[in-house]
């Protein structure tokens, strides 16, 4: 692990390769091909990794690594094309760090960066997709605190409001969103269900959808 000097003087020198200060020229490449080695290293030690729990065990440890890189890079904010940067925002959505993600996300969203090529989608539509499989995964294996993804999902959504993407893809956090709503707010979660349902009539809401409305208590004329 990198002392607290090691982290503070990467972080001057990634705002400042971030920023092509000439002072930094000698410096800066340096420390960015370290943090790119690094990153490979870690990429092959997780390729070996079955466990799906155990990866992400070694994304958090991973993630200390890269800190101080990821806070000089957003500090200097010329919006330059970052894979690294990328990278390290998947690997804390995997592991439940959405304020750390956002942090990226927004910076990434508002300077039209690409994701890396092996990775199919777009930025914004790989962010929502990330989002709400993590979400739909959590449900499944049964969530203890529901609030960090529920908040997640609508922030997600709301920063991608204006974002051009797939149907099935918004139906999907939607999806998310209102089966994590349906025991707290029946109100909303029937709401993002039928959303859902409008964006993709296939994505498997229209059974709960009927659910709540049998359940929900029914008004009557005056």
């Amino acid at each position: 692990m990198a002392s607290i000097a090691r982290r503070h003087f990467e972080k001057i020198l990634a705002a400042k390769a971030a920023g092509n200060n000439p002072i930094a020229a000698s410096s800066a490449p340096n420390i960015q091909e370290r943090i790119f080695a690094s990153l490979k290293m870690h990429q092959a030690q997780l390729k070996n990794v079955q466990s799906l729990k155990a990866k992400i065990d070694a994304k958090r440890e991973f993630l200390r690594d890269y800190v101080a890189y990821v806070d000089g890079i957003l500090a200097a904010g010329n919006g330059a094309q970052d894979d690294i940067l990328i990278t390290i925002m998947i690997w804390r959505l995997d592991c439940g760090d959405y304020e750390g993600a956002f942090e990226i996300a927004a910076y990434a969203l508002r300077h039209n960066l690409k994701m890396p090529e092996r990775f199919k989608r777009d930025l914004p539509t790989s962010l929502v997709e990330e989002i709400a499989d993590n979400a739909l995964n959590a449900i499944d294996t049964g969530i203890g605190n529901t609030e960090p993804v529920i908040m997640a999902l609508r922030d997600v959504l709301e920063l991608t409001e204006k974002s051009d993407m797939p149907d099935e893809v918004r139906a999907k956090a939607h999806k998310a969103l209102g089966k994590l709503l349906v025991t707290t707010d029946q109100a909303a979660a029937l709401n993002h269900l039928k959303v859902a349902f409008d964006f993709d009539p296939k994505c498997g809401v229209k059974t709960q959808i009927a659910q709540i409305e049998k359940q929900s208590p029914k008004t009557t004329e005056p």
